[in-house]
């Protein structure tokens, strides 16, 4: 029933959209913008299941046009083809549609208008009388709780283009909820407090990953050797069967961070939100650092960043877009070097680019061991039939950077001495 319903209500749109232009070549040309997101909403209705919505809407916002490019020329072949066949057919549609100068000349063009306008208004507001009214007395943590899509919104959810600007708006409302509920958490204390049973460590690392799946890694039993320097350190504990929050940095990171993280997996604010580890750390007596390789999140408004602002010292050093091949993990390890060299109890989270895509970009060219990679190509083989395995190979050769990356921050803690610990945890696998 919802499916015809969508189906209808999508007709409804576009009819009154004719109706009130007249002109084929003008309502067509007018909607090219919302042309070029067509072929998106269609893809993702066959590979997903799900129209575009404001998650889908959150990821791009935290992404770039250049690393959406690079993802869909390695795994969107069949998204590409169909942009190609879309743009054709569109672009000859405006071109014959002025030609003919096709016009909708009938007087049941003024019947649509007449009928359908009413019964959109008709249709708004039967939705929207059955929402709970909000209390406006109510506190800011009450109206943390994200409903999704509400009113008459509710109709149009999964009804292409409404959807994709319904989408935005409630986007950018669950950003200002963010922020909203940041300035609550500031005033959250979690009590922590040093155990008297053992003496506490002095320092403390706490490593996140970017998309390293667990069945890639060679110590936990992956046919290539990924983590050779890894495999070699004493006193390691490997974990294999750990299942991420969530395939989105944005949903998986706040759940490992906190017990009762800003945002649980599936988007939703939480409006008993706690503060993270950091604090607690904080509150323990530890000097809290927090340097991260991704992009500067907070610019975003991102779940992460709420965790990340409550370190004393926090550092973003990666200035430039994902794109840029200098931004290597490794421009972490100076910064850490200087922390470790300081006197007192350090708490120190390392934010990594790790297996992040486009998988070429992400380590230097001494690490492009399997071949053929992204980096290179072979001879007398082009680009589109090694494509499979260069995208394979340099998935392996991110891991293996990742490998030397953690092999040395767990080299220079124990250069520093002293009761230390440091943990390492992927966001999510590789999606």
């Amino acid at each position: 029933m919802r499916f015809f319903e969508a189906i209808a209500l999508g007709a409804i749109f576009w009819l009154l959209y004719f109706a009130v232009l007249g002109r084929l070549w003008i309502v067509l040309f007018s909607a090219i913008p919302i042309a070029c997101v067509w072929p998106l909403e269609v893809w993702l209705r066959i590979n997903n299941g799900t129209p575009i919505n404001q998650h889908l809407v959150a990821l791009a916002w935290e992404s770039n046009w250049a690393e959406g490019g690079n993802f869909f020329s390695a795994y969107g072949t069949g998204l590409v083809i169909l942009v190609a066949t879309w743009s054709l057919f569109y672009g000859l549609s405006i071109w014959l549609a002025y030609q003919n100068k096709l016009v909708w000349m009938h007087r049941s063009r003024w019947w649509c208008v007449a009928l359908f306008i009413p019964l959109i208004f008709l249709l708004s507001y039967v939705n929207e009388s059955s929402e709970v009214a909000d209390n406006h007395s109510q506190s800011i943590l009450e109206a943390m709780n994200d409903r999704g899509v509400s009113g008459w919104g509710a109709q149009w959810v999964d009804v292409f283009p409404v959807n994709l600007l319904l989408s935005v708006r409630h986007f950018h409302e669950q950003r200002a909820k963010l922020q909203a509920i940041r300035t609550v958490m500031e005033e959250r204390t979690l009590n922590a407090r040093q155990s008297l049973l053992l003496p506490p460590p002095d320092t403390v690392v706490l490593v996140i990953g970017e998309s390293a799946s667990a069945k890639r890694w060679g110590l936990l039993g992956y046919g290539r050797d990924t983590t050779p320097r890894l495999a070699k350190v004493s006193g390691l504990v490997a974990f294999s069967d750990v299942v991420a929050l969530s395939t989105a940095t944005r949903t998986a990171v706040p759940g490992v961070l906190a017990r009762r993280p800003i945002l649980d997996p599936s988007g939703r604010p939480n409006a008993n939100a706690e503060p993270s580890l950091v604090k607690a750390f904080a509150e323990a007596g530890y000097q809290t650092h927090w340097l991260s390789n991704q992009s500067p999140l907070g610019q975003h408004d991102t779940s992460i960043s709420v965790y990340a602002k409550e370190a004393a010292d926090l550092r973003f050093l990666n200035p430039a877009t994902y794109q840029h091949r200098t931004s290597y993990d490794e421009n972490l390890l100076p910064p850490l070097h200087a922390i470790l060299s300081k006197p007192g109890a350090h708490f120190i989270v390392l934010h990594l680019l790790g297996s992040h895509f486009d998988y070429g970009m992400r380590y230097p060219s001494a690490y492009d061991f399997f071949k053929p990679s992204l980096q290179s190509v072979p001879a007398g083989i082009t680009a589109g039939e090694a494509k499979d395995v260069q995208t394979e190979n340099s998935y392996d050769n991110s891991l293996l950077y990742t490998d030397h990356v953690l092999d040395e921050i767990v080299t220079s803690v124990k250069l520093r001495g002293g009761r230390s610990v440091v943990a390492y945890f992927s966001d999510h696998g590789r999606c």
